[in-house]
């Protein structure tokens, strides 16, 4: 019993040990910073967001591909740990228990304490990519270098609510996770609450299957989850529900802005 007792303690120091070291955090997804649109200093042309990437999508989205394959390889073996289950961004057990049973997912093999937390940091901070830059999250932007996350949202539940990796309607597939990184709305502001929008790029859409695809971000669908907000959905993805909206109904029914398509 004593020996069962201190192995509880080890892996608690430890967690404790990494959670330290890179101060982990989920991705959640916030609202760019939006200027004060009724000052009287906004001229008639209009003022851009922070980030405007004029047309182009900036950075090495190749990066970000062969993250979400890793991710893939991730979350095969929680669910292996797991009895099939899959993780989600929602609940910190994945993290937790990637960092607690590092060398079952291959990470610090044959190392312990300070050594092996080391290696957990940096197998984590392996995931931060440097066109957080780029991001229209203000969140990604400004990330603390001692912060370390997967920047994916990752999912168990379709969103129609039923859980992923059961039944589904024929020609469809769950996602598993996807990031918008290389999204950019390149949003303009004007007087009083007019905005117009520039949009151009893709989510990274990692599918139950393994693969790994480029969503173009106007065949992008949402849906609605209460009290005025919308959530993201693919096509071909199991679970998407009867009132999901198009791109472009979005941003004029919901965002109120007037899309303008880039193609990079």
């Amino acid at each position: 019993m004593r020996h069962r007792i201190d192995g509880v303690k080890l892996r608690v120091a430890l967690l404790l040990i990494v959670l330290a070291l890179i101060g982990y955090q989920y991705v959640r997804s916030r609202q760019p910073g939006l200027p004060p649109r009724h000052a009287r200093y906004i001229p008639p042309q209009g003022v851009p967001e922070e980030i405007n990437t004029h047309g182009k999508v900036l950075g090495n989205p190749a990066r970000e591909i062969r993250d979400a394959k890793r991710l893939y390889f991730l979350i095969q073996i929680y669910r292996s740990r797991h009895n099939g289950e899959y993780p989600c961004s929602q609940n910190p057990d994945f993290i937790s228990d990637l960092i607690e049973h590092a060398t079952d997912y291959g990470i610090g093999v044959g190392t312990t304490g300070l050594k092996r937390a080391s290696i957990i940091r940096d197998f984590i901070s392996s995931f931060k990519n440097p066109d957080f830059k780029y991001a229209d999250d203000p969140g990604l932007r400004h990330l603390s270098p001692n912060t370390g996350m997967i920047p994916f949202f990752i999912f168990n539940k379709r969103p129609n609510g039923e859980p992923v990796g059961g039944p589904k309607q024929p020609g469809t597939q769950d996602v598993l996770a996807y990031n918008n990184l290389y999204v950019h709305q390149n949003v303009r502001y004007y007087k009083g609450d007019l905005t117009t929008s520039h949009p151009v790029g893709f989510y990274i859409v990692l599918w139950a299957d393994g693969k790994v695809t480029k969503a173009p971000y106007n065949k992008v669908l949402f849906y609605p989850e209460g009290f005025g907000n919308y959530k993201n959905a693919f096509p071909g993805q199991a679970g998407v529900p009867s009132d999901a909206i198009t791109y472009d109904s979005y941003q004029k029914t919901v965002m109120h802005r007037s899309p303008k398509a880039r193609v990079p």
